[in-house]
């Protein structure tokens, strides 16, 4: 009975000691996998293409936004950002969105009204990465 018992604890040591072998490498595979997300995002840029290349005010103008590459992208949301005097207001446009390329109707309000910004931000389990992008346009009357 007691080699038995001996025999059983040795097993159900080494069987403790690989699992503890396979967290250790999952831990290090997810690591890895973490890594090159952020390297692919903190790589990216954000790209707007307008319809016009002149903006009329009052009149909608449509951009395409590109985050430029052909692999795929974790989870993010796109935020208009404003200033209502110091303080930063983001408006929610996208969110938990995974294509590269987005649509953004930006209306000039007056004719001073000629920029805009947008930010992509990825949560990337402990790391936020932000992509901002200020579009500037010349505005036609």
């Amino acid at each position: 009975m007691i080699l038995g018992t001996s025999c059983q604890n040795q097993k159900i040591a080494e069987l403790n000691n690989r699992i503890t072998e396979l967290e250790d490498l999952n831990t290090e595979l997810t690591d890895s996998l973490n890594r090159y997300d952020y390297l692919k995002v903190i790589s990216s840029e954000l790209i707007g293409i307008p319809d016009n290349t002149n903006l009329v005010p009052n009149q909608p103008n449509k951009f395409i936004f590109l985050l430029p590459t052909i692999l795929k992208f974790p989870e993010y949301n796109v935020y208009r950002i404003t200033k209502n005097g110091n303080e930063e207001v983001r408006e929610l446009q996208y969110e938990n969105y995974k294509e590269s390329r987005f649509e953004f109707n930006f209306i000039p309000k007056s004719e001073n009204d000629k920029s805009f910004e947008l930010l992509a931000e990825f949560d990337l389990d402990s790391i936020k990465v932000q992509i901002p992008r200020i579009i500037d346009m010349t505005l036609t009357e």
